[in-house]
């Protein structure tokens, strides 16, 4: 049954959606996720689970661009007993 919209994203509750998406993604351009980064850091999160969908040069292009801006911190490196 058709609701009279022509794909999934014109209807008004997807639309409202997507500025949620965007506020709890890591898309943008690279100051804009360091920003993001950075507010999570100070709102105390140690770490982000990311995926570039497959792409290598996403992953490339956030190794290169993004993570140097956070490499003032060493690493945390858990053991297996804590």
């Amino acid at each position: 049954m058709s609701n009279g919209t022509s794909s999934a994203l014109n209807s008004e509750q997807d639309l409202a959606s997507i500025p949620m998406a965007e506020a709890n993604s890591l898309i943008g351009t690279p100051n804009e996720i360091i920003g993001k980064l950075e507010t999570l850091r100070r709102c105390g999160v140690e770490y982000v689970i990311m995926n570039c969908g497959g792409s290598r040069e996403g992953l490339h292009r956030f190794a290169h661009e993004i993570m140097p801006t956070f490499s003032d911190e060493p690493a945390k490196v858990r053991t297996a007993t804590g």
